[in-house]
């Protein structure tokens, strides 16, 4: 007799499986996504990582990038304050 689970197989020769998490956890999950392209299966690799080593992990560089670009529109002013986005959003 044979199992109903197969795993698939990718070119790469990775097994894939599938498994069922609640609503919450992939939220979570979802928020410890550095960005949106970042598979969960990269998400929750580098969970473990930071779990084995208890330090954080380094910033990939789109992160990098991406805070250096905040800090710059910051500095120049380019950014709206709180008392802005209230008035934006007519609060």
């Amino acid at each position: 007799m044979q199992s109903a689970y197969k795993p698939q197989i990718s070119h790469f020769c990775m097994a894939k499986c599938t498994i069922k998490i609640h609503l919450k956890t992939k939220r979570v999950l979802d928020s410890f996504r550095e960005c949106l392209d970042e598979s969960y299966d990269e998400v929750i690799s580098r969970l473990i990582n930071v779990a084995k080593n208890r330090s954080a992990p380094k910033l990939s560089k789109k992160a990098v990038k991406s805070i250096e670009c905040a800090r710059g529109r910051v500095k120049a002013g380019n950014f709206i304050d709180e008392k802005g986005v209230r008035e934006r959003l007519k609060l």
